[in-house]
């Protein structure tokens, strides 16, 4: 396997981890800080933990690889 190619799988391992764990780190806090007042609102803390979530963590994931192509382009690696 090229180089090139192990490279692209590692940064494609790492903005998938890190992708999840900002889902999962948002769904627990907002589920603690809505726990607080009580369980159902427990429940909607957590469903807006996962769509402030999954934004997050997607407009992250674009700017990753944004900044990889830009840097790329360049001419670096």
């Amino acid at each position: 396997m090229p180089s090139n190619q192990r490279e692209l799988i590692i940064q494609g391992a790492v903005l998938g981890t890190e992708f999840a764990l900002i889902v999962s780190s948002s769904i627990i806090i907002f589920f603690l800080i809505g726990i607080e007042f009580g369980k159902t609102w427990g429940a909607i803390g957590a469903v807006f933990g996962a769509i402030f979530g999954m934004a997050v963590g997607t407009h992250r994931m674009i700017r990753g690889i944004e900044s990889k192509s830009k840097f790329n382009k360049n001419g670096c690696s």
